[in-house]
């Protein structure tokens, strides 16, 4: 496993040469004078992280990701596991941590650095492991992307303690027996509207068509969840990839601003919609009204 260390004042630097900012023009717009800042490029003084979090949002508001800032490449070769705790190896798919997941227990990995990033609650430390893809390929894999979108909020419901086993016996077993012998369960990741969604499903307060319409308008990306024990047992990452503690601070809210982002984007769908969107827009009012 190669490892890489970020520091602060690599992606300082690295930052303001993407954005065409001189260290002049850069101490200005933060009140800091221009030796101080020639001092943060260069690695000779701690960087603060309010001054961080200023450059990052400069990034944000000119719409420079997270990969183009951190030198990574071909991003879409690998999964993502980005936390804030050393990983032990081998990796224990059936470790539970008393939270219900929308797949269940297993090791979760995100498809792009951005998505992956969200999940992390990075503080003091941000780690993220990077996995090729090809390592899963051998893998059966449940995609329930290319399932009925009801099917996806069926299985979270279930994971997550929503279904009613009582009225709803053979929605158990048919997605225990879709399930069975698969190392891989693919989906989009569920965000808070997902589980509104669920919620008003469950409530019978949405049917069917409305509910699979709703999961269609979501603008999420896809998580991956390892199932298989024999393959984890033997599964390494290809890079782990560690920051400074100063950029740690700052690395998960850019994650989390660009996540927020794309959530508005979403609400401005479902806000001011055409006519198709519109009309489910006004039946989630009126559900929200009774």
């Amino acid at each position: 496993m190669k490892e890489i260390f970020v520091k602060s004042h690599e992606v300082f630097a690295k930052s303001l040469s993407i954005l065409g900012i001189s260290p002049e023009a850069f101490a200005m717009s933060v009140g800091n004078d221009r030796s101080t800042v020639y001092r943060y490029r260069n690695g000779e003084s701690p960087i603060p992280s309010t001054t961080l979090q200023s450059l990052i949002d400069l990034l944000f508001e000119h719409g420079v990701g997270l990969v183009e800032v951190l030198g990574i490449e071909n991003e879409n070769d690998y999964y993502y596991h980005v936390t804030s705790k050393e990983i032990v190896f081998p990796i224990n798919v059936h470790f539970n941590d008393g939270r219900k997941n929308d797949f269940g227990n297993g090791f979760y990995l995100g498809e792009n650095l951005r998505q992956s990033s969200t999940w992390g609650k990075a503080n003091s430390k941000t780690l993220i492991y990077r996995f090729t893809r090809k390592q899963f390929e051998t893998l059966p894999v449940l995609d329930f992307t290319s399932l009925k979108p009801v099917d996806w909020l069926n299985y979270i419901a279930m994971n997550r303690g929503k279904i009613d086993f009582n009225r709803y016996p053979s929605l158990i077993t048919k997605y225990k027996k879709l399930e069975k012998g698969k190392g891989l369960i693919k989906g989009k990741i569920a965000d808070s509207f997902s589980y509104e969604v669920l919620e008003l499903f469950y409530r019978d307060k949405l049917d069917r068509d409305q509910a699979e319409y709703a999961t269609q308008i979501m603008a999420l990306g896809n998580q991956y969840c390892l199932k298989d024990q024999e393959f984890a047992s033997h599964l390494v990452p290809n890079e782990l990839i560690r920051f400074d503690e100063a950029l740690s601070e700052c690395f998960l809210r850019f994650a989390e601003k660009t996540q927020q982002r794309q959530n508005q984007n979403v609400e401005v769908i479902l806000r001011k919609p055409p006519k198709r969107e519109r009309l489910f827009s006004e039946f989630l009012k009126r559900c929200e009204d009774e």
